[in-house]
């Protein structure tokens, strides 16, 4: 073996260059692994980002899906003066058959096409001159995750009401109100 000018052997200076290979491959990948997850967790709070976008657009399309199908029981009601007696009568008398089945279903979900109560509930019994608070349609529990739900109301304005419970009371309160109107003599109501 030979020495070098400082003293060490050939095989210590190999050790060493081995060892700093060693340490500079680990610590180009500790800095990979680090850039790796730099890069997942900003991408994810984009991903994460997107997906609430992507919700809340489906939430909207819903309710402006809604809000088109009491507009049709309006168009309806121009001519007898009450609303449809549902959502059958509804596509069939007023949109012209099943055509159009598929503005029953919420954009949020996977139902099948054809059940006209999958996705929306319609409450019958009302004129266009009902107490306006009262609830025409609405979406059933579930579609967008959360507890957010559209409800459209005798005068055509929707609302996305957040908390279910809210959605049932607002129905109640429609029942009632309903049950009342229809309890009271001629001209008595609204």
């Amino acid at each position: 073996m030979s020495e070098s000018v400082d003293g060490t052997d050939d095989a210590t200076v190999l050790g060493y260059a081995r060892a700093n290979q060693r340490e500079r491959a680990w610590n180009v990948r500790r800095a990979v692994v680090f850039v790796l997850l730099v890069a997942a967790i900003g991408g994810g709070g984009y991903f994460v980002k997107r997906a609430r976008d992507l919700a809340a657009l489906r939430l909207e399309s819903c309710r402006r899906q809604l809000q088109g199908i009491v507009q049709a029981a309006h168009i309806y009601a121009q001519d007898s003066d009450e609303f449809p007696p549902n959502f059958d009568w509804l596509l069939h008398h007023t949109l012209g058959g099943g055509d159009l089945i598929s503005a029953f279903k919420c954009p949020a979900t996977n139902v099948a096409i054809g059940n006209l109560n999958a996705c929306y509930l319609y409450i019958p019994g009302q004129r266009p001159n009902s107490d306006p608070r009262n609830v025409l349609a609405y979406e059933k529990r579930g579609h967008h995750g959360g507890d957010a739900a559209n409800v459209v109301f005798v005068d055509a304005h929707a609302a996305t009401i957040y908390g279910y419970d809210n959605v049932m009371k607002l129905v109640k309160e429609t029942e009632v109100r309903l049950k009342t109107a229809a309890t009271q003599p001629a001209g008595g109501g609204r």
